[in-house]
């Protein structure tokens, strides 16, 4: 099955950076790379790393390299996110970074979310307005469960939509 967004990186010992395209909708991608020996590495989220190093590409010549990717097991992180000195639940937004097809997602009003996640270490910062934003370094190893407590920030006063200049 393609994966859509995949990002190719491409090195060789000539050159001191790494350059890097991503497959299209159909899993395609196309490299404009000069002759010479290249290791190239395929990464998608969600998705366990693909490597082909010493790829011989010729001068004036077609070189093909495929990747399959094996998909990740997915576990489930769940909880319920409150205000630290009410209990209260807490709406909040919560983010993996540095994974951009990675979805946020939005606590329910009560507080409880459900992220699902490849296996993998993650940083997931926890925000919402009027709260001291937190980040947390995430082991996805298997489902689990995580309750946080946000704390409300001092003199923070928030107008609504409604109200002049909210």
């Amino acid at each position: 099955v393609p994966v859509t967004g995949t990002l190719i990186s491409f090195s060789n010992t000539v050159y001191t950076y790494t350059l890097t395209t991503r497959t299209d909708g159909a899993g395609n991608y196309k490299v404009l790379a000069g002759a010479g020996t290249w290791d190239m590495t395929a990464e998608a989220y969600g998705y366990q790393a693909a490597t082909a190093n010493g790829l011989v590409v010729t001068q004036d010549n077609v070189t093909t390299q495929h990747f399959a990717l094996t998909a990740l097991p997915q576990y489930t992180i769940s909880g319920v996110i409150r205000d630290a000195a009410t209990s209260a639940g807490v709406q909040a937004y919560l983010e993996i970074a540095d994974e951009l097809t990675a979805d946020p997602e939005w606590a329910a009003a009560n507080g409880s979310y459900a992220l699902v996640l490849p296996q993998g270490t993650y940083s997931l910062t926890v925000s919402h307005p009027g709260y001291v934003p937190q980040t947390l370094n995430l082991n996805v190893a298997g489902n689990q469960s995580l309750d946080i407590n946000l704390t409300a920030q001092q003199n923070y006063t928030c107008l609504d939509s409604r109200d002049p200049g909210g």
